[in-house]
């Protein structure tokens, strides 16, 4: 064990020709020696046969004192702790503890797929179940390794290829063995791989996998990745590995013969596999179902490749360009049983229905409130300023999808299924109806219509209800000062800015009047679109923001705040139980088709998780085309 950690103890160098056939990962025996200069090591070590264990630690390639008899089982444990912890510039590089550890775990998954004689075990520091743990009967393959890791979806999908070339001995012609499997054309998956050993090496080879992928993407959807493992066995005369300073990327004589080699065995692999598809009906033991074709296929086929006709597919250019123009051609609640108690609902949303069929193209002026109709538009710089921000920020594609949607449905509650051509979309209700409610606060600025609250809302109890729900956030704490006193100090101010809020968003904050509430309240609340009422609920933590997250100091700032606090609050949120349909036909049948005409999306919507695309109809059909 005094050797253990001398550099070149363990060198695999005993001649000279040694140089030319090394198969392991290095020659010169320096890996534990330098660990043992950037790390804390220790040896746990137990032969057959032994009374007890030794133990044994190192520093800078030394022992620093004597074995010592421990507790152990048979084998050896190599234990390295603190990491370049004398080495700040090289800790420093290191990525974060989940990344590291990521790493970690790819790289044994990996290895576990070669040395199938071997059980794996990788377990986080501090957590009581491992992340892997591999262990295989004996005479286990490759493809049961794959099943064991990365599960039996890919393993069903696997197809097998082997591919071989030379004859031993002979150093001046291609000689190599390949074994390996890879994704049939029927898996799908958003991330590939390619794992590559050579000779037992976990290397990358650039020119292989792209020769590989090239032949895979022949046979598969374009948008799709491979999944491929490769084992390759040549003469070590034949390898290079001392191209890439980490050792990670090899060259090798012969490359080009090698790739078309594998490559024209994972051909002819996936072509048996394109001739003979199966898919799984559940559970792994269930048998497999054979693709046959459906009755009077080849009569279809004939018609749509003589140009299908006169009829709506041929006309539309193929199934995958039909695409439903009317909505009320069906939505998600055909397929909801309606209960007695949703029959208002139901009638309430059919009478909506029969409105707007029947309703002109343009309402008439006389069809809006009074004081929406008569105000002229507002002339303030500051808040022209902020409506052109809004026109110049919007996303020309997404202000089409609202335009032009059509409504499919509600999903969980925060989510709306729309149609927009060929493409279905999800679109988040809240963040959408907010930012639609926070532009209307805008629009209408100085001439909104008013809702009276009967009675009047009391500040100082609303206030105090916010701030208990920061204290719960953790947003205040009592050295910030009491919050008896902080609700008064709010009080007042919205107080003061009352007569500003009233004028500009139709907020009616005031001290209370002789014959009027014992307190400051708040009496009245826009009404930014008509038919739509806020939740109340959100009234506390209105009034908090308006006090403590508005800049009262600047204009511009000033009216921005609080058209956000007011897009926020009029959010459609999440349902409570019991009220999802109710929330459903308020977004049907009021937010969207404002949408339509009354909202410019943000940029940042189409990258944020506002809407996104979930299908399209084009991507579909290929796939199921190839069924």
């Amino acid at each position: 064990m005094a050797l253990l950690c001398e550099r070149h103890a363990t060198s695999k160098i005993r001649h000279f020709e040694d140089l030319a056939a090394c198969t392991t990962f290095g020659f010169r025996g320096e890996a534990l020696a330098s660990m043992s200069f950037v790390s804390h090591l220790s040896v746990t070590t137990m032969t057959a046969g032994a009374a007890s264990a030794l133990r044994a630690t190192y520093c800078d390639g030394v022992l620093e004192a004597q074995p010592r008899p421990c507790a152990g089982v048979q084998g050896t444990t190599v234990c390295v702790e603190d990491l370049f912890y004398n080495v700040v510039t090289r800790r420093k590089a290191l990525k974060g503890a989940a990344e590291e550890y990521a790493r970690v775990l790819e790289v044994v998954q990996r290895y576990s797929l070669l040395r199938t004689d071997v059980t794996f075990s990788v377990r986080k520091s501090g957590e009581a179940r491992a992340d892997l743990t591999v262990a295989t009967p004996p005479g286990a393959t490759a493809a049961d390794r794959v099943r064991a890791v990365f599960g039996a979806a890919l393993a069903r999908e696997l197809v097998p290829f082997e591919a071989r070339a030379g004859e031993e001995g002979n150093a001046e012609a291609p000689s190599f063995t390949a074994e390996g499997l890879a994704s049939s054309p029927a898996y799908a998956a958003k991330r590939g791989a390619f794992i590559l050993f050579i000779n037992g090496r976990l290397v990358d080879c650039a020119p292989l996998r792209r020769a590989l992928e090239a032949v895979h993407s022949a046979s598969a959807p374009k948008a799709e990745r491979p999944w491929i493992y490769l084992s390759l066995r040549m003469p070590p005369t034949h390898v290079d590995v001392n191209v890439h300073p980490t050792k990670a990327e090899v060259a090798f004589l012969h490359a080009e013969a090698l790739a078309a080699g594998c490559a024209e065995a994972l051909a002819a692999a996936l072509a048996a596999a394109n001739n003979a598809r199966t898919f799984a009906l559940g559970a792994p033991t269930q048998p497999a179902a054979t693709q046959t074709l459906l009755p009077g296929a080849a009569q279809a086929e004939a018609v749509a490749a003589a140009g299908g006709g006169g009829t709506q597919r041929g006309r539309a250019g193929g199934d995958h360009k039909l695409v439903r123009t009317d909505a009320r051609a069906g939505t998600l609640d055909a397929f909801l049983r309606t209960t007695e108690g949703e029959v208002g609902l139901s009638l309430a949303r059919a009478a909506v229905r029969q409105r707007r069929s029947d309703a002109p193209a343009q309402p008439p002026a006389a069809s809006l409130p009074p004081q929406a109709a008569a105000s002229p538009p507002c002339e303030l710089s500051s808040v022209l300023e902020l409506l052109a921000a809004v026109a110049d920020d919007s996303h020309a594609g997404l202000a089409e999808v609202l335009r032009r949607h059509t409504w499919v449905g509600v999903a969980r509650g925060a989510w709306a299924l729309l149609q927009h051509g060929t493409k279905l979309y999800l679109a988040a209700v809240p963040k959408l109806s907010g930012e639609l409610f926070r532009q209307l606060a805008l629009r209408r600025f100085g001439r909104h219509p008013a809702a009276r609250l009967e009675p009047p809302a009391p500040l100082r109890p609303l206030l105090l209800e916010a701030l208990d729900g920061a204290e719960a956030r953790g947003e205040w704490h009592e050295h910030q000062g009491s919050k008896e006193a902080i609700a008064e100090r709010m009080e007042q101010l919205l107080v003061a800015k009352g007569p500003m809020l009233a004028e500009y968003f139709s907020l009616a904050v005031g001290e209370p009047e002789p014959e009027g509430a014992a307190v400051a309240s708040l009496s009245t609340l826009p009404v930014l679109l008509e038919g739509y009422t806020p939740c109340l609920g959100g009234l506390p933590d209105l009034l908090l923001r308006l006090a403590n997250e508005t800049d009262w100091e600047r204009e511009k700032p000033c009216f921005a705040d609080v058209a956000q606090h007011l897009g926020d609050m009029y959010a459609l949120q999440p349902p409570l139980e019991g009220q999802e349909q109710r929330h459903e036909w308020v977004a049907q049948h009021l937010l969207f088709p404002a949408m339509r005409s009354q909202m410019q999306p943000p940029s940042a919507f189409a990258t944020d998780g506002a809407v996104m695309q979930v299908a399209c109809l084009e991507q579909l059909y290929r796939v199921f085309e190839r069924c």
